[in-house]
């Protein structure tokens, strides 16, 4: 299984490590946009209630460091 940034499936939490890993070397790289892509992927990917799972503060703050 390739983990793909479109997936709509909801995924696991290592899945969810992977792209704040991933979204985070991309930042230190200076792939700004494709970083911010793939934290809102990991956003993406969380089950509903997205606000209620473990990931979501650390996902909302990768965000938020690209929009403010």
């Amino acid at each position: 299984y390739t983990l793909s940034l479109h997936d709509a499936r909801p995924i696991s939490s290592d899945q969810v490590e992977q792209l704040m890993a991933a979204g985070e070397a991309l930042a230190e790289a200076g792939e700004h946009a494709q970083a911010l892509t793939t934290f809102n992927a990991a956003w993406k990917a969380l089950d509903e209630p997205k606000e209620e799972q473990d990931w979501a503060v650390n996902v909302l703050a990768a965000i938020a460091d690209f929009r403010f």
